[in-house]
């Protein structure tokens, strides 16, 4: 029976791997490294792999061994494409919504960015990045945008772990401050126009990278 602690023990094992560039698109993944890294069992291993397989973190090679994927540069441009036509409307909602509880976990979450060791750990960027956005997401009040901007996040997510970098951090914590500033003082125009301003920066510093 697969027991779910160990499974997301390896998952998040395998996520490090890669958010650290231990593991590059079209790597192997290692099981029996992570094996006796983690002390899991194959089985459990087998299902973390799984999970990332439905992530589309990992795809089988010609083989039918998981390696490390490599998500497709007209894919990414879809993701940012319906985030531009998403988040600044979503923005606009929710700066008329917003709580002091949603403000200050905004500003806990800024001032939790600005404190990131360098070289910075993207697997920690990218879960605080995530966050940030969704506290305003979540703000709208509104499921369908929340759900379809969560699976948005989740593809960007991925995409911070192959080609986030430090520079990536520096430029968002900018945008991002525009954001919190905008938000805190229920400015959508600006908040709306910080958003934008922020996906478009965000797909540029990738499409940097992979060049």
């Amino acid at each position: 029976m697969n027991d779910r602690p160990q499974i997301d023990k390896a998952y998040h094992y395998i996520r490090e791997l890669i958010a650290h560039r231990q593991l590059q698109p079209d790597d192997r993944i290692p099981e029996d490294r992570i094996l006796t890294a983690t002390g899991v069992s194959r089985e459990d291993l087998l299902a973390a792999i799984t999970r990332l397989v439905n992530l589309q973190v990992i795809v089988a090679d010609r083989d039918g061994e998981p390696i490390v994927a490599k998500p497709p540069l007209d894919e990414m441009q879809k993701v940012y494409a319906a985030r531009a036509m998403l988040e600044p409307g979503v923005f606009r909602m929710a700066a008329g919504r917003r709580s002091e509880q949603s403000v200050q976990r905004m500003r806990e979450n800024l001032i939790a960015q600005d404190q990131l060791d360098t070289p910075l750990d993207m697997a920690e960027y990218a879960a605080l990045n995530r966050e940030f956005h969704m506290i305003y997401i979540r703000e709208a009040k509104d499921p369908n945008y929340e759900k379809a901007l969560s699976e948005i996040y989740d593809r960007i997510c991925i995409y911070e772990l192959f080609w986030g970098n430090n520079k990536a951090e520096e430029d968002a914590l900018e945008t991002h401050r525009a954001i919190y500033e905008a938000f805190d003082a229920g400015d959508g125009d600006t908040g709306s126009y910080a958003v934008l301003k922020d996906i478009v920066q965000a797909e540029q510093r990738i499409r940097e990278y992979q060049e």
